[in-house]
């Protein structure tokens, strides 16, 4: 009995090896903990100002500050004259940054099973499986955060820039409303290679995980 206890703790406990990690399946886990972080970071750390004149007021340059979560009607624009700006982009930028961050944490606790109880993913059929549909799950949100963002980078740049809401007020001319700086947004095209690159990341490591299932080796052996 004593015996037969031993041996089940002996399976269950942790048995530290970071051979995996060298490995693809395991490899990947690390790009995609490291790319997630540089993902959500760029977007929920990122701010910028745009500078305009409007002469007819002052001809002292005024600066407004964007930054996250990017909802435009609540930013304070002053133009002769209260301003309200068109466009909340926060659901886009914080569904991207929701996706950046629960993958960050499920790297961690895939990869402490990969570490640490890579015997018992290699015993039992069912965690591998769970693996894999937790990652197909993952490729899909990618896509959809990434796509769903880029669009909201674009109406971004569009909505923020100056000119665009000069031409929404009948007192602005070319000569009285002027654009001096747009806003430099290269920080948030950065998250945009880091989002598409996490979604192409998560579709390449279904294969190394179909491989562990049982659906592979049943596979393999009816084609033996």
């Amino acid at each position: 009995m004593e015996n037969n206890i031993g041996t089940a703790a002996g399976k269950i406990s942790p048995q530290i090896s970071i051979h995996i990690l060298k490995e693809p399946r395991g490899f990947i886990r690390v790009l995609q903990f490291i790319f997630a972080i540089f993902a959500f970071s760029t977007t929920s750390g990122f701010s910028t100002v745009i500078k305009y004149i409007v002469t007819s007021c002052t001809n002292e340059t005024i600066v407004t500050e964007i930054e996250y979560p990017f909802n435009l009607e609540e930013v304070d624009v002053s133009v002769c004259q209260q301003v309200k700006l068109i466009g909340d982009f926060s659901s886009q930028s914080e569904y991207f940054v929701i996706i950046g961050v629960l993958t960050f944490l499920l790297c961690i606790a895939i990869m402490i099973v990969y570490v640490a109880f890579e015997h018992i993913y290699q015993e039992k059929p069912l965690i591998p499986a769970i693996d894999f549909v937790v990652t197909a799950v993952f490729v899909v949100l990618w896509i959809t955060a990434a796509a769903v963002w880029a669009q909201g980078v674009s109406d971004l740049k569009y909505f923020s820039n100056p000119n665009t809401f000069f031409n929404a007020m009948s007192f602005c001319s070319p000569a009285i409303c002027k654009q001096v700086f747009s806003g430099s947004f290269a920080t948030l095209n950065v998250s945009l290679i880091f989002g598409f690159s996490n979604f192409a990341l998560w579709a390449a490591s279904l294969w190394f995980i179909y491989k562990e299932t049982h659906w592979f080796r049943l596979r393999q052996g009816n084609v033996a």
